[in-house]
C-alpha cells in the first residue's frame, strides 16, 4: 500500500547479474530507485 510517506518506486531491478567473459562484475543485485531520493553507481576509477 502506498501511503504519502511512502516513496513511489520509479525503477526496480531484481537478481541482476553482469559478466565480462568468465569475470562476474555483479552477481544477483536487486535495488529500487523511488521518487525523491538520489542514487549514484560508481565504477572502475569513478566512471559511472
Amino acid at each position: 500500500m502506498v501511503t504519502p510517506e511512502t516513496p513511489k518506486v520509479l525503477l526496480r531491478g531484481r537478481d541482476i547479474t553482469r559478466r565480462w567473459g568468465g569475470l562476474v562484475a555483479v552477481n544477483r543485485v536487486s535495488l529500487e530507485l523511488a521518487r525523491g531520493q538520489v542514487h549514484a553507481v560508481i565504477g572502475t576509477y569513478g566512471a559511472g
